[in-house]
């Protein structure tokens, strides 16, 4: 239990999104940022996991510097066939559920709004996907594209196809969450 005698919420998040977590820290767009929790659910882990700065999850730092979207895709049918078509093979992709989070059940709240309504809103409300681009950390991989994406039919297809947990599938419609595909730039 947390302060209070409330439940963690961290605790709480954790079971129903059982998995490996990838990062937690500030993803941020335009004026908006949000605590997430970024979950591994399929794909190359171990081209993916140094990308993030490692901060252990139930401490209380958080990394400084948020991870800033600095451009955005429109949702036409060539991109989304480009993704799917690289998320086809395990090693040329990750796939992670961002969840907002927060140490307390009021600043989870809090974050879940800001996530939902300032963040994922402008991605929906623009027909896009915010893109993250950078430089694989350890010199022998390739570049990554992250590809964030809103709620949308290329999301709720490609959650389909991926073999979720059965307590994650039944319960993430209660969470605000974003479906990030990191892919090998070539």
């Amino acid at each position: 239990m947390a302060e209070g005698g409330e439940e963690d919420p961290l605790k709480k998040q954790q079971s129903v999104f059982p998995y490996s977590v990838m990062w937690r820290g500030y993803l941020a767009i335009e004026d908006a940022q949000a605590m997430v929790m970024m979950y591994y659910i399929s794909g190359d882990f171990d081209y993916a996991k140094p990308i993030f700065p490692q901060v252990e999850v139930n401490s209380s730092e958080t990394p400084s510097t948020p991870m800033r979207i600095t451009e955005t895709k429109q949702l036409v049918r060539e991109v989304l066939d480009e993704v799917t078509r690289r998320t086809k093979s395990d090693n040329e992709h990750c796939a992670i559920l961002a969840i907002p989070c927060g140490k307390t059940s009021e600043a989870a709240s809090v974050e879940g709004r800001i996530f939902k309504q300032d963040f994922l809103k402008y991605l929906k409300d623009e027909n896009c996907m915010g893109i993250v681009k950078g430089r694989h950390p350890e010199a022998n991989q390739p570049d990554y594209l992250m590809a964030i994406f809103p709620d949308c039919e290329f999301v709720s297809t490609t959650l389909n196809v991926i073999p979720l947990r059965p307590v994650t599938r039944r319960d993430l419609h209660h969470y605000a969450h974003s479906l990030i595909i990191i892919v090998k730039a070539h």
